[in-house]
Protein backbone atom coordinates (compact mmCIF):
# COMPACT_ATOMS: atom_id res chain seq x y z
CA UNK A 1 0.00 0.00 0.00
CA UNK A 2 3.01 2.55 0.78
CA UNK A 3 4.54 1.62 -2.39
CA UNK A 4 1.69 2.29 -4.43
CA UNK A 5 0.38 5.69 -2.78
CA UNK A 6 3.91 7.81 -4.65
CA UNK A 7 2.79 6.12 -7.93
CA UNK A 8 -0.90 7.10 -7.61
CA UNK A 9 0.24 10.68 -6.43
CA UNK A 10 2.71 11.05 -9.21
CA UNK A 11 0.59 10.05 -12.12
CA UNK A 12 -2.37 12.41 -10.56
CA UNK A 13 0.31 15.27 -10.90
CA UNK A 14 0.93 15.02 -14.45
CA UNK A 15 -1.47 15.84 -17.17
CA UNK A 16 -2.75 13.79 -19.76
CA UNK A 17 -0.34 13.23 -22.68
CA UNK A 18 -2.30 11.74 -25.68
CA UNK A 19 -1.65 13.59 -28.70
CA UNK A 20 -4.87 15.13 -28.88
CA UNK A 21 -4.92 16.89 -25.54
CA UNK A 22 -1.46 18.15 -26.15
CA UNK A 23 -1.69 19.45 -29.35
CA UNK A 24 -5.14 21.34 -27.47
CA UNK A 25 -3.07 22.59 -25.43
CA UNK A 26 0.05 24.36 -27.26
CA UNK A 27 -2.94 25.42 -29.55
CA UNK A 28 -4.46 27.24 -27.44
CA UNK A 29 -0.70 29.20 -26.75
CA UNK A 30 -0.66 30.33 -29.74
CA UNK A 31 -4.31 31.31 -30.21
CA UNK A 32 -4.20 33.25 -27.20
CA UNK A 33 -0.66 35.10 -28.26
CA UNK A 34 -2.21 36.34 -31.67
CA UNK A 35 -5.47 37.36 -30.18
CA UNK A 36 -3.14 39.74 -27.54
CA UNK A 37 -1.19 41.01 -30.51
CA UNK A 38 -4.25 41.83 -32.40
CA UNK A 39 -5.92 43.47 -29.45
CA UNK A 40 -2.50 45.59 -29.10
CA UNK A 41 -2.53 46.79 -32.52
CA UNK A 42 -6.31 47.95 -32.56
CA UNK A 43 -6.23 49.68 -28.82
CA UNK A 44 -2.63 51.36 -30.84
CA UNK A 45 -4.67 52.83 -33.68
CA UNK A 46 -7.03 53.93 -31.39
CA UNK A 47 -5.27 55.70 -28.58
CA UNK A 48 -1.86 56.16 -30.13
CA UNK A 49 2.24 54.81 -30.43
CA UNK A 50 2.66 55.43 -26.53
CA UNK A 51 0.85 52.62 -25.20
CA UNK A 52 2.81 50.20 -23.30
CA UNK A 53 4.34 47.46 -25.12
CA UNK A 54 3.18 44.35 -23.33
CA UNK A 55 -0.32 45.58 -21.66
CA UNK A 56 -2.24 43.02 -23.61
CA UNK A 57 0.68 40.32 -23.40
CA UNK A 58 0.41 39.81 -19.50
CA UNK A 59 -3.29 38.46 -19.39
CA UNK A 60 -2.87 35.89 -22.58
CA UNK A 61 0.35 34.50 -20.79
CA UNK A 62 -1.49 34.16 -17.45
CA UNK A 63 -4.76 32.89 -18.96
CA UNK A 64 -2.82 30.22 -21.13
CA UNK A 65 -0.49 29.58 -17.86
CA UNK A 66 -3.86 28.97 -15.77
CA UNK A 67 -5.63 26.87 -17.66
CA UNK A 68 -2.65 24.57 -19.65
CA UNK A 69 0.11 24.24 -17.42
CA UNK A 70 4.06 24.83 -17.95
CA UNK A 71 4.98 24.12 -21.07
CA UNK A 72 1.91 26.17 -23.44
CA UNK A 73 2.80 29.10 -21.08
CA UNK A 74 6.42 29.20 -22.02
CA UNK A 75 5.96 28.60 -25.40
CA UNK A 76 3.33 31.42 -25.00
CA UNK A 77 6.06 33.78 -23.77
CA UNK A 78 8.60 33.07 -26.58
CA UNK A 79 5.96 33.91 -29.00
CA UNK A 80 5.40 37.48 -27.59
CA UNK A 81 9.00 38.29 -26.80
CA UNK A 82 9.52 37.22 -30.26
CA UNK A 83 7.04 39.47 -31.60
CA UNK A 84 7.64 42.22 -29.72
CA UNK A 85 10.98 41.87 -30.76
CA UNK A 86 10.49 42.27 -34.36
CA UNK A 87 7.21 43.97 -34.52
CA UNK A 88 6.97 46.35 -31.64
CA UNK A 89 10.12 47.51 -30.28
CA UNK A 90 12.20 49.81 -32.52
CA UNK A 91 14.00 49.44 -34.97
CA UNK A 92 11.93 46.90 -36.64
CA UNK A 93 13.97 43.15 -36.69
CA UNK A 94 15.40 41.13 -34.05
CA UNK A 95 18.00 43.68 -32.96
CA UNK A 96 16.97 46.21 -29.96
CA UNK A 97 19.37 49.24 -29.90
CA UNK A 98 17.58 50.94 -26.20
CA UNK A 99 19.02 49.57 -23.02
CA UNK A 100 15.30 50.35 -21.83
CA UNK A 101 13.66 47.66 -24.20
CA UNK A 102 15.91 45.59 -23.90
CA UNK A 103 15.45 45.44 -20.03
CA UNK A 104 12.29 45.38 -20.51
CA UNK A 105 11.81 42.81 -22.54
CA UNK A 106 13.90 40.95 -19.92
CA UNK A 107 11.68 41.62 -16.80
CA UNK A 108 9.42 40.48 -19.24
CA UNK A 109 10.59 36.77 -19.98
CA UNK A 110 11.30 36.65 -16.67
CA UNK A 111 7.63 37.19 -15.46
CA UNK A 112 6.27 35.53 -18.03
CA UNK A 113 8.44 32.46 -16.92
CA UNK A 114 7.04 32.43 -13.36
CA UNK A 115 3.70 33.06 -13.94
CA UNK A 116 4.06 29.74 -16.27
CA UNK A 117 6.02 28.06 -13.71
CA UNK A 118 3.24 29.19 -10.27
CA UNK A 119 0.66 28.28 -12.61
CA UNK A 120 2.10 24.70 -12.57
CA UNK A 121 2.58 24.53 -9.74
CA UNK A 122 -0.95 25.65 -8.31
CA UNK A 123 -2.17 22.93 -11.01
CA UNK A 124 -0.44 20.05 -8.89
CA UNK A 125 -1.47 21.32 -5.82
CA UNK A 126 -5.06 21.51 -6.85
CA UNK A 127 -4.70 17.78 -8.42
CA UNK A 128 -3.05 16.72 -5.79
CA UNK A 129 -5.84 17.94 -3.28
CA UNK A 130 -8.25 16.18 -5.38
CA UNK A 131 -6.15 12.99 -5.38
CA UNK A 132 -6.30 13.32 -1.68
CA UNK A 133 -10.04 13.48 -0.81
CA UNK A 134 -10.96 11.01 -3.29
CA UNK A 135 -8.70 8.42 -1.39
CA UNK A 136 -9.83 10.06 2.33
CA UNK A 137 -13.47 9.40 0.79
CA UNK A 138 -12.64 6.29 -0.76
CA UNK A 139 -11.22 4.99 2.75
CA UNK A 140 -14.13 6.56 4.73
CA UNK A 141 -16.62 4.68 2.39
CA UNK A 142 -14.51 1.13 2.74
CA UNK A 143 -14.85 1.36 6.50
CA UNK A 144 -18.13 2.00 6.58
CA UNK A 145 -19.02 -0.98 4.14
CA UNK A 146 -16.80 -2.92 6.36
CA UNK A 147 -18.79 -1.75 9.44
CA UNK A 148 -22.04 -2.50 7.94
CA UNK A 149 -20.78 -5.99 6.88
CA UNK A 150 -19.82 -6.17 10.77
CA UNK A 151 -23.02 -5.34 11.60
CA UNK A 152 -25.19 -7.62 10.07
CA UNK A 153 -26.53 -10.37 11.02
CA UNK A 154 -26.07 -12.42 8.03
CA UNK A 155 -22.25 -13.78 6.68
CA UNK A 156 -21.14 -11.69 3.70
CA UNK A 157 -18.60 -13.57 1.73
CA UNK A 158 -16.57 -12.03 -1.44
CA UNK A 159 -15.69 -15.13 -3.83
CA UNK A 160 -14.15 -15.28 -7.47
CA UNK A 161 -14.00 -18.57 -9.47
CA UNK A 162 -15.24 -20.47 -7.05
CA UNK A 163 -12.65 -19.30 -3.82
CA UNK A 164 -13.45 -17.18 -1.03
CA UNK A 165 -11.88 -13.79 -1.02
CA UNK A 166 -13.05 -12.12 2.07
CA UNK A 167 -15.75 -12.50 4.60
CA UNK A 168 -16.97 -10.90 7.64
CA UNK A 169 -17.23 -12.17 11.13
CA UNK A 170 -20.40 -13.38 11.09
CA UNK A 171 -19.81 -15.97 8.33
CA UNK A 172 -16.54 -17.16 10.51
CA UNK A 173 -19.53 -17.72 13.04
CA UNK A 174 -21.60 -19.78 11.02
CA UNK A 175 -18.94 -22.10 9.41
CA UNK A 176 -17.04 -21.97 12.35
CA UNK A 177 -13.65 -21.04 10.96
CA UNK A 178 -11.63 -17.95 11.17
CA UNK A 179 -11.48 -15.17 8.94
CA UNK A 180 -7.71 -15.52 8.00
CA UNK A 181 -8.32 -19.45 7.34
CA UNK A 182 -11.66 -18.73 5.06
CA UNK A 183 -9.14 -15.95 2.85
CA UNK A 184 -8.63 -18.55 0.15
CA UNK A 185 -10.30 -21.62 1.00
CA UNK A 186 -12.87 -23.28 -1.65
CA UNK A 187 -16.39 -22.87 -1.13
CA UNK A 188 -17.12 -26.80 -2.31
CA UNK A 189 -15.01 -27.43 0.67
CA UNK A 190 -17.73 -26.17 2.41
CA UNK A 191 -20.71 -27.49 0.79
CA UNK A 192 -22.18 -30.85 1.83
CA UNK A 193 -21.61 -33.26 -0.80
CA UNK A 194 -25.45 -34.19 -1.69
CA UNK A 195 -25.56 -30.33 -2.44
CA UNK A 196 -22.49 -29.23 -4.38
CA UNK A 197 -23.47 -29.89 -7.39
CA UNK A 198 -26.35 -27.91 -7.98
CA UNK A 199 -24.50 -25.08 -5.48
CA UNK A 200 -21.34 -24.98 -8.17
CA UNK A 201 -23.72 -24.83 -11.14
CA UNK A 202 -25.23 -21.92 -9.86
CA UNK A 203 -21.74 -20.24 -9.18
CA UNK A 204 -20.46 -21.42 -12.41
CA UNK A 205 -23.28 -20.02 -14.64
CA UNK A 206 -22.71 -16.64 -12.95
CA UNK A 207 -26.30 -16.09 -12.15
CA UNK A 208 -27.90 -14.50 -9.20
CA UNK A 209 -29.71 -17.06 -7.11
CA UNK A 210 -31.53 -18.18 -3.85
CA UNK A 211 -31.01 -21.57 -2.49
CA UNK A 212 -30.92 -23.32 0.03
CA UNK A 213 -28.42 -26.14 1.11
CA UNK A 214 -26.46 -27.89 3.55
CA UNK A 215 -23.37 -26.99 4.98
CA UNK A 216 -20.29 -28.44 7.07
CA UNK A 217 -18.67 -26.61 9.67
CA UNK A 218 -15.17 -27.06 10.74
CA UNK A 219 -16.33 -29.74 13.74
CA UNK A 220 -18.50 -31.59 11.11
CA UNK A 221 -21.23 -30.24 12.15
CA UNK A 222 -24.55 -30.01 9.26
CA UNK A 223 -26.21 -26.88 9.69
CA UNK A 224 -28.80 -25.74 6.77
CA UNK A 225 -28.02 -22.89 5.13
CA UNK A 226 -29.94 -20.25 2.73
CA UNK A 227 -27.23 -18.15 0.07
CA UNK A 228 -28.48 -15.17 -1.82
CA UNK A 229 -25.54 -14.78 -4.33
CA UNK A 230 -25.27 -12.31 -7.26
CA UNK A 231 -22.24 -10.73 -9.19
CA UNK A 232 -21.72 -7.14 -8.70
CA UNK A 233 -21.40 -6.21 -12.38
CA UNK A 234 -21.44 -8.29 -15.39
CA UNK A 235 -17.68 -6.67 -16.23
CA UNK A 236 -16.07 -8.60 -13.24
CA UNK A 237 -15.91 -12.19 -11.75
CA UNK A 238 -16.41 -11.17 -8.09
CA UNK A 239 -19.10 -13.01 -6.51
CA UNK A 240 -21.28 -11.90 -3.48
CA UNK A 241 -23.05 -14.21 -1.41
CA UNK A 242 -25.47 -13.35 1.64
CA UNK A 243 -25.68 -16.08 3.52
CA UNK A 244 -28.34 -17.09 6.76
CA UNK A 245 -28.47 -20.12 9.01
CA UNK A 246 -32.14 -21.90 8.96
CA UNK A 247 -31.38 -24.64 10.52
CA UNK A 248 -33.46 -24.25 13.68
CA UNK A 249 -36.56 -22.80 11.60
CA UNK A 250 -36.08 -26.21 9.25
CA UNK A 251 -36.13 -27.91 12.92
CA UNK A 252 -38.96 -26.32 13.94
CA UNK A 253 -40.73 -26.30 10.19
CA UNK A 254 -39.98 -30.53 10.65
CA UNK A 255 -41.48 -30.46 14.42
CA UNK A 256 -44.89 -28.19 13.31
CA UNK A 257 -45.10 -30.84 10.17
CA UNK A 258 -44.51 -33.72 11.89
CA UNK A 259 -47.07 -32.80 15.20
CA UNK A 260 -50.03 -31.93 12.34
CA UNK A 261 -49.61 -34.93 11.18
CA UNK A 262 -49.85 -36.95 14.19
CA UNK A 263 -52.69 -34.86 15.43
CA UNK A 264 -54.43 -35.86 11.75
CA UNK A 265 -53.89 -39.43 12.24
CA UNK A 266 -55.15 -39.16 15.91
CA UNK A 267 -58.19 -36.94 14.73
CA UNK A 268 -59.21 -39.23 12.27
CA UNK A 269 -58.66 -42.44 13.83
CA UNK A 270 -61.39 -41.33 16.75
CA UNK A 271 -64.50 -43.95 16.03
CA UNK A 272 -66.23 -40.81 17.40
CA UNK A 273 -68.39 -38.20 16.20
CA UNK A 274 -65.96 -35.03 15.95
CA UNK A 275 -66.84 -31.37 14.44
CA UNK A 276 -65.05 -28.05 14.74
CA UNK A 277 -67.04 -24.89 13.65
CA UNK A 278 -64.65 -22.18 12.51
CA UNK A 279 -66.27 -18.68 11.70
CA UNK A 280 -64.84 -17.16 8.32
CA UNK A 281 -66.55 -14.10 8.17
CA UNK A 282 -69.33 -12.15 9.65
CA UNK A 283 -72.10 -14.67 8.03
CA UNK A 284 -70.28 -17.66 7.13
CA UNK A 285 -67.98 -19.86 9.00
CA UNK A 286 -66.44 -23.45 8.28
CA UNK A 287 -67.10 -26.59 9.75
CA UNK A 288 -64.77 -29.63 9.41
CA UNK A 289 -65.37 -33.17 11.20
CA UNK A 290 -63.39 -36.48 11.13
CA UNK A 291 -64.32 -39.63 8.92
CA UNK A 292 -67.03 -40.66 11.29
CA UNK A 293 -68.40 -37.81 11.09
CA UNK A 294 -68.43 -37.26 6.83
CA UNK A 295 -70.01 -41.47 7.34
CA UNK A 296 -72.80 -40.47 9.49
CA UNK A 297 -73.86 -37.51 7.72
CA UNK A 298 -73.40 -39.03 4.02
CA UNK A 299 -76.02 -41.46 5.71
CA UNK A 300 -78.69 -39.36 6.97
CA UNK A 301 -78.76 -37.66 3.41
CA UNK A 302 -78.94 -41.08 1.86
CA UNK A 303 -76.35 -39.77 -0.67
CA UNK A 304 -74.19 -43.37 -1.50
CA UNK A 305 -72.07 -41.36 -3.47
CA UNK A 306 -70.60 -39.72 -0.71
CA UNK A 307 -70.27 -43.10 1.43
CA UNK A 308 -68.05 -43.27 -1.73
CA UNK A 309 -66.14 -40.44 -0.93
CA UNK A 310 -65.45 -41.05 2.59
CA UNK A 311 -63.23 -44.11 1.64
CA UNK A 312 -60.83 -42.08 1.19
CA UNK A 313 -61.45 -38.49 2.22
CA UNK A 314 -60.06 -37.77 5.84
CA UNK A 315 -62.58 -34.86 6.61
CA UNK A 316 -65.17 -33.07 5.42
CA UNK A 317 -65.71 -29.77 4.69
CA UNK A 318 -68.75 -27.34 5.05
CA UNK A 319 -69.66 -23.95 4.57
CA UNK A 320 -72.54 -23.47 6.78
CA UNK A 321 -74.30 -20.17 7.30
CA UNK A 322 -73.56 -19.10 10.68
CA UNK A 323 -75.35 -15.66 12.08
CA UNK A 324 -75.22 -14.83 15.90
CA UNK A 325 -77.67 -16.81 18.21
CA UNK A 326 -80.01 -13.57 18.74
CA UNK A 327 -80.65 -12.90 15.06
CA UNK A 328 -81.26 -16.44 14.42
CA UNK A 329 -83.85 -15.64 17.19
CA UNK A 330 -85.20 -13.14 15.60
CA UNK A 331 -85.70 -14.97 12.78
CA UNK A 332 -87.62 -17.68 14.18
CA UNK A 333 -90.64 -14.86 15.28
CA UNK A 334 -90.44 -13.62 12.32
CA UNK A 335 -89.47 -10.07 13.21
CA UNK A 336 -86.59 -8.03 12.96
CA UNK A 337 -84.86 -5.64 15.75
CA UNK A 338 -86.77 -2.55 14.29
CA UNK A 339 -90.11 -4.46 13.80
CA UNK A 340 -89.42 -5.22 10.37
CA UNK A 341 -90.53 -8.49 8.85
CA UNK A 342 -87.82 -10.96 9.50
CA UNK A 343 -86.74 -14.06 7.23
CA UNK A 344 -85.85 -17.37 8.28
CA UNK A 345 -82.51 -18.38 6.94
CA UNK A 346 -81.87 -22.15 5.40
CA UNK A 347 -79.74 -23.36 8.08
CA UNK A 348 -77.57 -26.67 8.34
CA UNK A 349 -77.70 -29.06 10.88
CA UNK A 350 -76.93 -33.01 10.89
CA UNK A 351 -80.59 -34.86 11.58
CA UNK A 352 -81.63 -36.52 14.02
CA UNK A 353 -83.48 -39.77 14.64
CA UNK A 354 -87.25 -37.85 14.30
CA UNK A 355 -85.89 -36.01 11.06
CA UNK A 356 -85.31 -39.88 9.49
CA UNK A 357 -88.72 -40.63 10.35
CA UNK A 358 -89.95 -37.99 8.45
CA UNK A 359 -87.73 -38.03 5.71
CA UNK A 360 -88.85 -41.55 5.19
CA UNK A 361 -92.78 -40.14 5.27
CA UNK A 362 -92.22 -36.80 2.63
CA UNK A 363 -89.33 -38.34 0.90
CA UNK A 364 -85.30 -38.57 0.70
CA UNK A 365 -84.57 -34.91 0.89
CA UNK A 366 -87.20 -32.87 2.24
CA UNK A 367 -86.66 -29.16 2.47
CA UNK A 368 -89.47 -28.87 4.84
CA UNK A 369 -87.07 -30.54 7.72
CA UNK A 370 -83.51 -29.67 6.65
CA UNK A 371 -81.50 -27.90 3.84
CA UNK A 372 -78.14 -28.82 2.38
Amino acid sequence: MSKSQPQSSQQSNTLPQTPLQRLLRYSLAVVAVVAAMGARLALTAWVGPELPPYITFFPAIMVVALLTGLGPGLLATALVALSAAYWILPPNGISITSPVDRLGLVIFISMGLGMSVLAELYQRQKRKAAAYQCEVALRDTKARLATFAEATFEGIVESEAGRIVDCNEQFALISGYPVAELRGMEIADLIDPEDRDRVLTNIRQQQESITEHAMLRKDGTRIVVEVHGRLISPETRTRFSAIRDITERKQAEQAARQTKEEWERTFNSVPDLIAILQRSTPNRARQSGNGRAAELHARRLHRPDLLLLCAWLDRATTVLSARPDTERRKDTYGRGARGSPGRRLPRYHFPSARHDRKADRHGPRCPRHYRE
